[in-house]
């Protein structure tokens, strides 16, 4: 049993990494490049971070909890609170991403697609793409402590 578990914790935590990862450097390119105000560039951005959320993060949360699920399976321990926290914390995060954050990107690389870009329009995307991926990371992190530090109330 303990190399079942070990195995399941490896997989669980790597792909913690990979999904956490690939969601932070997308929210840093999308800041680095707001600022450059460079329409083609945040196009591309925006096609490749659809790319990356099929490629990497939607694979990468799958794998998180199903090993996850599988690791509070074969501990044996119920549903603790700090595994309903990651629980929602996982569907939170997924519904934000796949859901909304993929919907303004999309908006944002049809208008940097434009002829004549309308730069309000652009800076108000980019601005909504940007709080809503600093409230997926902001989420996830609080799901990384709740995994380390196993709170009960």
């Amino acid at each position: 049993m303990p190399m079942l578990y070990s195995i399941l914790k490896f997989l669980h935590v790597s792909a913690v990494i990979i999904w956490l990862g690939a969601i932070i450097t997308l929210a840093v390119l999308f800041v680095r490049l707001a600022r450059e105000r460079e329409s083609g560039a945040l196009q591309l951005l925006a096609r490749q971070s659809e790319f990356v959320g099929k490629a990497l993060i939607g694979p990468s949360a799958g794998v998180t909890l199903l090993a996850g699920g599988a690791l509070v399976w074969q501990m044996g321990i119920g549903m603790p609170a700090w595994t309903w926290w990651g629980l929602i914390g996982f569907v939170v995060s997924v519904t934000l991403g796949a859901g909304v954050m993929q919907r303004v990107g999309r908006k944002l690389s049809t208008v940097a697609a434009s002829p004549n870009p309308d730069a309000a329009v652009m800076d108000g995307l980019q601005r909504r793409l940007r709080t809503l991926g600093i409230i997926n990371i902001v989420i996830l992190l609080s799901v990384v402590w709740a995994m380390v530090a196993k709170p009960t109330f």
